[in-house]
């Protein structure tokens, strides 16, 4: 590897691979070059040249700082951090379905015994109950994919914040289209949805004041506990 790319490595090291970057390094090589090249032939030694070309352009941390700020303005990195979402959002909203499947099958089974067989979990209020699995593990997981994705971002709690909370109002949009379309009460629409003979009334505490109060704001929480991790690894990263 040459001095260039080295130099150009130290300050687009944390830009990912793509348009943007392809044509920053295009445009820092030919400074770079330009400069040793009028200094040589100002009648400097090679090393002279590559020692002053590198002075002239200027500290490479302040670079790094000012190239990443450009970069998460661009286009490429709103694209990027949208797909990002989009995929955070179908992650959870794939586990949210396959969990209340699970749940149902579990009632459907037990019938009216199934808090004999919960232990504990069965004196939890119903909201509180289905919010550990139909909210938590989606949200966890999702969660901790947007924490990995966000290692480049200048505010990583914003952006899982975002997401989470994405999921969660895109997740209540579907089902509600789902009931318009259905032209059907909320309960049964959701229990045809699923090839569901029987009905549970009050199964699915999604709509109810309390579980959508505390999903929303377990929404902020696990971003806000994400995002600081995330920072600290940026930070850690950076020195």
């Amino acid at each position: 590897m040459d001095w260039k790319q080295s130099w150009i490595d130290l300050v687009l090291g944390d830009i990912p691979k793509g348009s943007y970057r392809k044509r920053t390094e295009a445009e820092l090589r030919d400074h770079l070059e330009t400069q040793c090249r009028a200094f040589m032939d100002a009648g400097r030694t090679q090393d002279e040249a590559q020692t002053e070309a590198l002075c002239v352009m200027g500290k490479p941390e302040k670079l790094k700082e000012e190239y990443e700020a450009a970069w998460r303005r661009s286009p490429a990195a709103w694209l990027r951090r949208t797909a990002d979402i989009a995929v955070g959002c179908a992650i959870m909203w794939v586990l949210h379905y396959v969990i209340v499947m699970l749940l149902l099958m579990f009632y459907f089974f037990m019938g009216d015994d199934w808090k004999e067989y919960m232990g504990f979990m069965g004196k939890l209020p119903y909201e509180l109950f289905h919010a550990m699995f139909l909210f938590l593990i989606p949200a966890g997981v999702g969660g901790l994919y947007l924490f990995f994705r966000a290692g480049r971002e200048h505010r990583p709690a914003r952006m899982i914040t975002t997401g989470l909370l994405t999921a969660w109002l895109g997740g209540r949009a579907i089902l509600l289209a789902m009931w318009w379309i259905s032209k059907l009460p909320l309960d049964k629409m959701l229990s045809e949805l699923l090839v569901l003979f029987v009905s549970f009334p009050g199964f699915f505490p999604i709509f109810s004041p309390f579980y959508m109060a505390v999903t929303f704001a377990g929404c902020i929480l696990l971003g806000q506990f994400f995002g600081r991790f995330a920072a600290q690894e940026g930070k850690s990263a950076a020195a």
